[in-house]
C-alpha cells in the first residue's frame, strides 16, 4: 500500500532559494528640502552655476578618493574574512584530532572488509566492473580488488607523526588519512548499493546491473513486502507513495504493473542517492581547507605528499575529474525526478504505466553504463597527465 512505502523524497537535500537583497532609496529629509528651497529663493541656484566648474572638479576628486578608500577597505575586510574563514574551516591538525582520524579509519576499514566478506559473489563481481579502474569491458577480474586500498591503510597505520613534526608534515598526514577514510567509506557504500539492486531484482522482479541479475528474477516474489502495492493503485496512490499529492483518485492500474514501475523508480533513487553520498564522503579529502560542498577544483590543493612513500598524491587532478563526474547538481536531479513522477501520474493507464516502467528500466541501465563510461574517459585523461593506472588516484576515481 502506498502509505507503507518509504518516501523517495527523503534522500534529497532540500533546495533553498537564494535570498534576494532589497535596496532602499535614499530620500531627502524635510530639513534638506527646506534648505534647498531657501537657496533657490535667495539666488543660490545661480551662485552654484557660477562656480559649477570648480565645484564639479573638486567633487570628482573627492568622489574618486572616497571610492578608493571604500574599495581598499572592502578589499581589506574581504581579505580578513577570507583568512578568517580558511582559518576556521582548515582541517584540525592537533594530536587529539589526528588520533580521531586514525580511529575513524580503523572503523571504516573494518566496515569495508566486513561488507566485502558478506557480499555475495555476484555483488563482488559487479563491484569490480563498476567501481575498480578499467578502460574497457571484459578485463580480467582481480582476486582481491581491495588489495591496493588495504595496503595503503596498513602503511599509514605504521607511520608515526609526533607533536614536534612540522606543520606541513602533519597537514599531509591528516589529508591522506582523510582520503583513505573517504575511500573505505565509499567502498562500503557502493557494496550496499549493489546489494540493494540484487534485493530489488529478487523482490520486485526488476533487472539490475549485477551479474546473473540482469533479467527479471525467476524467483517468486513474496506476497507481502514493504513498498509493494497490495491492491490496484490510483494516480493519487502512486504520488502519495513518493511523498507527493494530487493525481486522479478514480482510475486504477493493476498492482503488478505498479510494483514494476515503483521498483524501477527505486533503482534510480538508489543510484542518485549513492552518488550524492559518495560526493559527500570525498569533500573532506578534496577540499580540506574549506569549500561550498560542491567539489570545486579551485578549492582543492594541487597535491599532498603521501607520508609513507614521499610521493605526491595528485589531489587537484582527482578534484577536476570528480567535478566533471558530478557536474549535475542534486537540485537538477530532484527537479527532473519530480517532473517525471508528475508525467507518469498524468498518463495513469495500464498501458501508460507499463511503458513508463519499461522506459525507466532502460534509463537505469543507460545511467549506470554512462557513468562507467565517463569514469573511463577521465581515467584516460589522468593517464595522459602521467598518473599510473595503479595509482590510488585511479582507485578513488572509480568509486565516484
Amino acid at each position: 500500500m502506498g502509505s507503507q512505502r518509504r518516501d523517495p523524497g527523503t534522500w534529497l537535500r532540500k533546495v533553498l532559494n537564494p535570498q534576494e537583497m532589497e535596496g532602499a532609496a535614499v530620500q531627502l529629509s524635510p530639513e534638506d528640502a527646506n534648505n534647498n528651497a531657501e537657496v533657490a529663493k535667495e539666488g543660490g541656484v545661480f551662485h552654484s552655476w557660477r562656480f559649477r566648474g570648480k565645484w564639479h572638479q573638486a567633487n570628482k576628486v573627492m568622489i574618486v578618493a572616497v571610492a578608493v578608500m571604500l574599495a581598499s577597505g572592502a578589499r581589506y575586510i574581504m581579505s580578513r574574512k577570507a583568512q578568517s574563514y580558511l582559518k576556521r574551516s582548515e582541517l584540525p591538525l592537533d594530536d587529539v584530532s589526528v588520533e580521531k582520524y586514525m580511529e575513524d579509519l580503523d572503523k571504516a576499514l573494518w566496515e569495508m572488509e566486513s561488507a566485502w566478506e558478506n557480499a555475495e559473489f555476484s555483488v563482488q563481481q559487479a563491484f569490480q566492473i563498476h567501481f575498480t579502474p578499467s578502460l574497457e569491458d571484459g578485463q580480467e577480474l582481480l582476486e582481491d580488488p581491495l588489495a591496493t586500498i588495504k595496503d595503503h591503510v596498513d602503511k599509514i597505520q605504521e607511520c608515526e607523526i609526533s607533536s614536534v613534526s612540522s606543520m606541513e608534515a602533519r597537514r599531509g598526514f591528516a589529508q591522506h588519512l582523510q582520503l583513505l577514510l573517504s575511500i573505505c567509506r565509499t567502498v562500503t557504500l557502493r557494496l550496499d548499493e549493489l546489494e540493494s539492486y540484487v534485493s530489488a531484482n529478487k523482490i520486485f522482479d526488476v533487472p539490475v546491473p549485477v551479474p546473473d541479475h540482469g533479467e527479471p528474477s525467476s524467483d517468486p516474489a513474496p506476497e507481502e513486502h514493504q513498498g509493494m502495492a497490495e491492491r490496484d493503485w490510483t494516480a493519487s496512490d502512486f504520488l502519495v507513495s513518493f511523498g507527493l499529492f494530487g493525481g486522479d483518485s478514480e482510475r486504477t492500474v493493476d498492482k503488478h504493473l505498479c510494483n514494476k514501475l515503483a521498483s524501477a523508480l527505486e533503482i534510480e533513487k538508489k543510484f542518485n542517492d549513492s552518488n550524492s553520498k559518495a560526493r559527500h564522503y570525498f569533500i573532506p579529502s578534496l577540499e580540506p581547507f574549506g569549500g561550498d560542498g560542491a567539489l570545486n577544483p579551485a578549492h582543492a590543493p594541487a597535491e599532498h605528499q603521501i607520508p609513507y612513500t614521499k610521493r605526491p598524491f595528485r589531489t587537484g587532478a582527482l578534484a577536476q575529474a570528480a567535478a566533471h563526474i558530478f557536474r549535475e547538481s542534486d537540485a537538477t536531479m530532484y527537479n527532473a525526478y519530480i517532473q517525471k513522477l508528475s508525467r507518469i501520474a498524468n498518463n495513469w493507464t495500464d498501458k501508460g504505466v507499463l511503458l513508463a516502467a519499461e522506459q525507466q528500466e532502460k534509463e537505469n541501465a543507460n545511467k549506470i553504463q554512462n557513468r562507467l563510461k565517463t569514469k573511463r574517459e577521465q581515467m584516460r585523461l589522468l593517464l595522459k597527465k602521467g598518473i599510473p593506472k595503479d595509482d590510488l588516484v585511479m582507485s578513488a576515481l572509480f568509486l565516484l
